[in-house]
Order: C-alpha cells, then structure tokens, then sequence
C-alpha cells in the first residue's frame, strides 16, 4: 500500500488502521513495529540507496536526513541542543519506567528510538513531523515527576 495513496482513499486509511490495530496509546492492540515498518520502508523508497538496512532507516538522525532531503516541506530546525545531561537522562529514564510499569501495553511505544533535545527558555516541550522522531524538552518539563510523564506521553504520542 503506497503511503501517498492513503491522502485520497478512505478505505486505504480504514485499511491501514485496522492493519496498525487502532490508534496508539488508545488501543491495547496497536501494533508498533508495523508502523515501524512502515515508517522505514517510506524512507526507504524515498532514498532507496542512503542505507544498506531497513533497521537503518529507523536511526532518528538518519530518519532526519532522509525527511530534509526529501520532504516537500522543511524546517530550519527548533533551537535546542542534544540532551546530554546525565542527570536529565535519567530523569526521563525513570518517568519512563514508571509510565510502562502502569501500562504494560505502551512499553514498545516508549522504545521507538527517539532523539531528546534540550530547549532553552520557559517551553515545555515539542514536537514536529518536520523532525521525525525527536523530542524536545525544556527545563520547566523536568520540574515534577508527573509533569515529565505527561509530557513523555503527549510527544511520544506525536512521534
């Protein structure tokens, strides 16, 4: 099923819910390594060369290139830096732990590979389809236990 076919078809859209098993995070059925699978092979018939395994296409920088090559739309990007502070990591390492232990069934949403980035200011956070699979959170996020899990799930849900 070609993905630009879905834009004109409902029942290809019908077709590839009930193939994903119905909406993340809403229903217990769906069916994430599908949508990988997709997602990947998308990229992957955009740029059919840029890597020797579909698993690659995953990778979220790789993913980043492919989009900025290809997509018909682009950014110059969200002013932010890479997230590497040990302290933020295992921050969202232990929201992360604690939203999957409650919901067993979110646990393969959560391990989609994602690039954290860290926002300046007083943003919560953000996401945008102009960079796949990249999470950006600013310090106000990393304020209460329950406010990073809420946010954890609002952008993993856009990603």
């Amino acid at each position: 099923m070609a993905a630009d076919s879905l834009m004109t078809s409902p029942a290809r859209a019908a077709e590839l819910w009930r193939a994903l098993g119905g909406t993340p995070f809403l229903a217990d059925t769906f069916e994430p390594r599908t949508l990988l699978s997709l997602a990947a092979a998308t990229r992957r018939r955009a740029a059919p060369h840029a890597f020797p395994t579909l698993a690659e296409y995953l990778d979220p920088a790789k993913a980043a290139d492919v989009f900025r090559d290809h997509a018909r739309c682009r950014t110059e990007g969200i002013e932010s830096e890479p997230l590497e502070d040990p302290a933020l990591l295992r921050q969202i390492a232990e929201a992360t732990g604690r939203i999957t232990d409650r919901i067993p069934p979110w646990a393969p949403l959560f391990r989609i590979p994602i690039r954290y980035r860290h926002m300046p200011g007083n943003h919560l956070s953000c996401t945008t389809a102009l960079i796949p699979q990249a999470i950006f959170l600013g310090t106000p996020a990393f304020a209460h236990d329950r406010l990073l899990e809420e946010t954890l799930i609002h952008e993993h849900a856009h990603v």
